[in-house]
């Protein structure tokens, strides 16, 4: 009987020691890609039109572009630099600045 006891004791101990065992993780081998799905093909940034050019120094003065994008509605995507700091500006042939889709 105490043998029955005894093997019963192990056999849950050994049931929780399992359990507490840390469950070990690698996320280094994720990696997140983004796909940039718009419709903007490259430009070159002197193809800008000019009412974009101007706005930007009005509005913008400092910034560098750094790449220019157009779509078949004659949107602009334009990649400033801001500092070191790159973001993306949205704008009409005629230089009114519109929100990002």
């Amino acid at each position: 009987m105490k043998k029955l006891i005894l093997a019963s004791v192990i056999a849950l101990g050994s049931f929780t020691t399992f359990a507490a065992v840390p469950v070990i993780s690698n996320n280094d081998f994720v990696e997140t890609v983004y796909v940039d799905q718009d419709d903007y093909t490259p430009i070159d940034a002197t193809e800008l039109p000019d009412a974009i050019t101007n706005a930007l120094e009005t509005d913008f003065p400092g910034v560098q572009v750094s790449k220019a994008f157009k779509n078949e509605a004659d949107e602009y995507k334009i990649q400033v630099l801001v500092g070191d700091k790159t973001t993306n500006l949205y704008a009409t042939k005629d230089g009114e600045w519109i929100q990002n889709k």
